[in-house]
């Protein structure tokens, strides 16, 4: 298994009973990162001590607020950690920060290392290579892609469509796609999600050969998200399972 993606959670927005909120461990045989790390997600984490990098793609708390669970271990627990590549926009790093009053002498700062990244960006952490690309979002985010032993996963992160920021995106053989609304949307005015035919659309416009749909709201039947996904994308579709871990 060259590269595999583990699903710590899933929900978007807020966390259900047994469901939280995103948060992914991305790892080949070498190196393991963790992308988004939402509500409930840091307990699920089978070994925090075997993370080389947390990256995340923006700083609403559904995709960030376990960092700071995270943090208290590495910087309180018995297991201490430091030096860990911290990689997202910089708002989102400054965000963080600001939460837990990180001065300039936190163990904040001991404990990550901060990389802020933005459209364009690539880096290597370990054996895994990454790139950042634009989304449509309210907030600065960056979509991630990470590829390892010739293969590659994208993760959209949260995103509308607008702006044709997708023509910019390489060919991927896995989509990790939100999918927040269902139908034809029930989001209002709120252009920054994607239904379920959308993602379907954008992983078929991508050239994927597989989708995985997340971000699925509370209360929506993952089962009609992936049945929607399929009525645009040609191939093979599964929803982000908590616990479910699929190779790349």
């Amino acid at each position: 298994m060259s590269l595999s993606l583990h699903v710590l959670g899933s929900t978007g927005s807020w966390p259900a009973p047994g469901l939280p909120s995103s948060g992914y461990v991305v790892a080949d045989r070498s190196t393991r990162i963790v992308m988004d790390l939402g509500f409930g997600t840091m307990p699920l984490l089978s070994d925090p001590l075997d993370i080389d990098a947390v990256v995340i793609s923006h700083r609403h708390a559904d995709h960030c607020a376990d960092v700071l669970a995270l943090y208290h271990l590495w910087a309180y627990g018995e297991d201490r950690k430091a030096g860990v590549p911290l990689v997202g926009p910089r708002s989102t790093i400054d965000a963080l920060a600001t939460f837990v009053d990180a001065g300039a002498a936190s163990p904040f700062w001991t404990v990550f290392d901060p990389r802020p990244v933005e459209h364009g960006s690539t880096m290597g952490i370990g054996t895994l290579g990454l790139s950042f690309h634009r989304v449509d979002h309210s907030v600065p985010e960056v979509a991630i892609r990470v590829e390892s032993g010739g293969r590659s996963l994208f993760y959209t992160g949260d995103t509308g469509l607008a702006g044709d920021w997708w023509s910019e995106v390489p060919r991927s053989n896995l989509i990790l796609s939100e999918a927040s609304w269902q139908g034809n949307g029930d989001g209002g005015d709120y252009t920054h999600h994607l239904t379920a035919a959308q993602a379907g659309w954008l992983a078929a416009t991508i050239g994927a050969d597989r989708l995985v749909v997340t971000h699925v709201k509370p209360g929506l039947d993952p089962v009609r998200s992936v049945a929607e996904a399929q009525t645009t994308f040609p191939g093979p579709v599964l929803h982000a399972d908590p616990g479910r871990t699929i190779e790349v």
